[in-house]
């Protein structure tokens, strides 16, 4: 199949990209449907903005202590290894936070811990998964493979929400139930990497230090204008836009009178909007 023929989905042709791809959303769906319920679940246990924030936060915190080192080692390390020790990890956290929940023992700073711990995971897998990509796709559908990459974000983004609010409103499911979904889905998705070739590692990456590749990686992107446009952009983006999540459990319950479970509902349009973008990007992406 041409890519002209297969327009959007062209990647999705090979069938290691198809393996990697139905991995992705596995993975991405476990980690959406953890930032409605973590939410709720924060909102639930202490009452307070605050408490959602920390949560957040830690999750942040890691993202930002580890994706710049994520993305560092993404050419110089075994990219399925990683991937697999980073979701394994992921799986281990949802899971014995889980456990605590069902058992009545959970706190706002185990949520936080793990929200941590998942976060620094997260910062490793993003990177890994995208130069994995470049190992499974001839380079006329590498554009259209990235695109599709993110088409799975966005599918995710839709999908976590729709699976965290049928769990949460579930009678005998709840948060507990929905911990372990968490942690099945990352495990599905480890499993498919089994299906994969091996991974490339870069060429002399242990003749220079990573925090050497590091800074010459930021520089690149800093003097090519378009480079640094998208990153301003993107972090702006999240800087500015993002943190109303934290809100949104406290506005609904103690402003609107609504339970915090629907945090889901709003989390479902705004993910359907970006994957309709998305979608459309995906078709372009090559030309």
């Amino acid at each position: 199949m041409s890519h002209d023929e297969a327009g959007s989905f062209g990647a999705l042709s090979v069938p290691s990209y198809r393996m990697l791809f139905i991995g992705t959303l596995a993975s991405y769906t476990a980690f959406f449907i953890s930032t409605v319920v973590q939410g709720v679940v924060a909102f639930e246990l202490a009452g307070t903005n605050t408490a959602v924030g920390s949560v957040i936060f830690g999750q942040g915190l890691g993202m930002v202590f580890s994706g710049p080192l994520g993305g560092a080692y993404a050419d110089r390390l075994p990219k399925r290894r990683v991937i697999a020790i980073c979701q394994t990890l992921s799986a281990v956290c949802f899971g014995s936070v889980g456990v605590l929940h069902a058992m009545g023992l959970l706190e706002i700073v185990h949520l936080a811990i793990n929200g941590f711990v998942v976060g620094c995971a997260f910062g490793f897998i993003g990177p890994a998964r995208q130069a994995l990509v470049l190992d499974l796709v001839p380079l006329e559908l590498v554009g259209n493979a990235m695109a599709l990459t993110t088409v799975a974000n966005t599918m995710s983004r839709v999908s976590g929400p729709l699976v965290a609010a049928l769990l949460l409103a579930t009678p005998g499911a709840g948060a507990a139930v929905a911990y372990g979904a968490m942690s099945l889905l990352y495990l599905v998705s480890v499993g498919l990497l089994g299906f994969l070739p091996a991974s490339v590692v870069r060429a002399g990456a242990a003749e220079t230090h990573v925090f050497e590749d590091l800074f010459a990686g930021l520089e690149y992107a800093w003097r090519h204008v378009r480079l640094r446009h998208l990153l301003v952009f993107f972090v702006s983006v999240m800087l500015i836009g993002f943190p109303h999540v934290t809100l949104i459990p406290g506005l609904l319950e103690n402003q609107l009178g609504r339970p915090a479970e629907e945090l889901t509902r709003f989390a479902f349009f705004s993910a359907l909007g970006a994957l309709v973008a998305s979608l459309a990007v995906a078709r372009h992406a090559d030309s």
